[in-house]
């Protein structure tokens, strides 16, 4: 492996660790870890995890908008860092405007509680994007963490996928 492959990989390793923490250091206790419905966690970040794949699929940049921490958000797509909810919303804006139609699908998703009000949730992703004349279709790994405060919010997303040969 090459030093700038090793310099990238543990960036993302220290990214993901400082969102964690920030997980951790807002929570009232696993006990307490409950969504805005209450009795089911896991369910709750589902349902968030869908609207995140839904308002990609309408290109919805208002609907997106309010599954983000404004506070605090980390965003890196293709090993590309964006930091801050003003830098992370100019790049959803972006991905949205250019496209004529976006197509999500997630299999295989992992819910991970990381403790306090934080999970972390994993999952195989296609997307498919077209600007009405070029397709482009990939095929990798989402990797979100969220935090619970009023509702759960994004505070991380890393995804990446192979390139296409």
């Amino acid at each position: 492996m090459g030093t700038t492959r090793i310099a990238r990989i543990c960036m993302v390793a220290v990214l993901f660790a400082v969102a964690i923490a920030a997980c951790g250091g807002k929570g009232k206790g696993a006990a307490d870890s409950r969504g805005p419905a209450g009795d089911d966690p896991v369910g709750d970040v589902l349902r968030v995890v869908e609207q995140w794949r839904q308002a990609y699929e309408v290109r919805s940049l208002e609907a997106i908008s309010g599954l983000y921490s404004h506070d605090d958000v980390v965003r890196i797509q293709q090993g590309r860092l964006v930091q801050g909810w003003r830098e992370v919303e100019n790049q959803l804006h972006g991905e949205l405007t250019r496209a004529a139609s976006i197509y999500v699908r997630l299999k295989d998703i992992q819910v991970v509680a990381l403790g306090g009000a934080g999970v972390a949730v994993t999952a195989g992703m296609a997307k498919e994007a077209s600007d009405g004349v070029t397709t482009v279709t990939e095929n990798g790994v989402l990797s979100l963490v969220l935090r619970r405060d009023d509702s759960w919010r994004i505070v991380s997303e890393h995804y990446s996928y192979a390139p296409q040969t």
